[in-house]
């Protein structure tokens, strides 16, 4: 579908996007479906990396901030 000639330009930047929501949900039905030992252990560990990772980069990237916007917010307000 990304390769093809006419969707080719306008699908170039969704490739990530696509390709997390597979692993996404890849994981998920890994983890209800349990079909080996251990597998839903596996991707529940998936799962919870790619959840702490998201909550330490965005945690890391917005929380600095959120003070200095509470200041302007605020002097703004007066």
């Amino acid at each position: 579908m990304f390769n093809h000639p006419v969707a080719k330009l306008a699908l170039q930047f969704k490739k990530y996007g696509a390709g997390m929501y597979t692993l996404l949900g890849e994981q998920i039905g890994k983890a209800i479906r349990n079909e080996a030992p251990g597998e839903r252990a596996e991707a529940l560990k998936t799962l919870g990396g790619i959840v702490a990772t998201h909550v330490a980069i965005a945690g890391a990237l917005g929380l600095p901030t959120e003070p200095f916007k509470y200041l302007l917010l605020t002097a703004e307000a007066f």
